[in-house]
């Protein structure tokens, strides 16, 4: 998870990451990390933490690596504007 994710998330749920219980993680259901930065150096979006994700909002950020393999209940990806140039998007759902 990069640090972009951890911040979004710990201000959207006012959480620690860090220190947060599972049930805390569990719990987090949406994600809105769009337009967050154009730092080419976060080109790795890995939301492989959050097992419960319905809903993730990654538009217009520098995406290269997009991971979201263990959010089997994920409904909802929004990604209009990703500027990476060689985009891998592993949306599968774990078994």
């Amino acid at each position: 998870m990069n640090r972009y994710i951890k911040n979004a998330v710990e201000k959207q749920y006012q959480i620690d990451i860090d220190t947060a219980t599972k049930k805390e993680i569990d719990n987090i259901k949406e994600i809105n990390v769009s337009d967050l930065t154009m730092d080419k150096d976060a080109s790795i979006w890995d939301f492989l933490d959050f097992h419960n994700l319905v809903k993730l909002d990654c538009s217009y950020l520098p995406i290269i690596e997009l991971i979201t393999k263990n959010c089997p209940n994920l409904e909802y990806l929004r990604w209009e504007g990703v500027r990476g140039a060689k985009i891998n998007i592993d949306i599968t759902k774990k078994q």
